[in-house]
C-alpha cells in the first residue's frame, strides 16, 4: 500500500511540475508575442473553438463576463480578432481571428501542439487512454 501511495504521490507532483510549466511556457510566449497571458488563453479559444462566441471565449479562458468583454476589445484593438454577426442568427456574435496578424500566434501555438504530439507517440493507445481518462477526471473535479 505505501508503495502505491508513494506512485500517486509521484503523479501529483509530476502533474504540478507540468502544470507550471504549461505556465512558464504561456507566460513567455505572451511576452515574446507583447500579449499577456489572457491573450494567449482568448486567442487560443477563438482558433480553437469554430464558431466562437463570446460566451465560449469566457468560458474557456474563466474570465468573468465584463473581463472577457475588455479582453475581447483587447485583441480587437490589436488586430487579431474582429466580432461577426452571425449569418443565421443576427442576434449572435462570433469571433473571428484576423490571419495577418494571427500568424506569429498560430505558428508558437502549432509548434506547441507538434511538441505534445511528439510526446504521445511514445505512448500505445491503451496508455493513451488512459491519460485521456485521467486528464479528463481533472477536468470534471476543476468543473465542480
Amino acid at each position: 500500500m505505501y508503495s502505491s501511495l508513494k506512485a500517486q504521490y509521484a503523479v501529483l507532483v509530476a502533474l504540478r511540475a507540468a502544470f507550471d510549466s504549461e505556465r512558464t511556457w504561456r507566460r513567455e510566449t505572451a511576452k515574446a508575442l507583447k500579449l499577456t497571458e489572457t491573450d494567449i488563453s482568448g486567442l487560443f479559444a477563438v482558433l480553437t473553438t469554430e464558431p466562437c462566441t463570446p460566451g465560449d471565449f469566457q468560458k474557456q479562458t474563466g474570465l468573468t463576463s465584463g473581463a472577457a468583454t475588455t479582453a475581447i476589445d483587447r485583441l480587437e484593438k490589436l488586430g487579431y480578432l474582429k466580432r461577426q454577426v452571425s449569418k443565421t442568427d443576427r442576434r449572435r456574435i462570433h469571433l473571428v481571428p484576423i490571419a495577418k496578424k494571427m500568424t506569429r500566434v498560430t505558428n508558437s501555438l502549432e509548434k506547441r501542439a507538434q511538441q505534445f504530439l511528439d510526446i504521445t507517440e511514445q505512448f500505445g493507445l491503451e496508455e493513451l487512454a488512459i491519460l485521456r481518462r485521467f486528464l479528463g477526471g481533472i477536468v470534471h473535479l476543476n468543473e465542480k
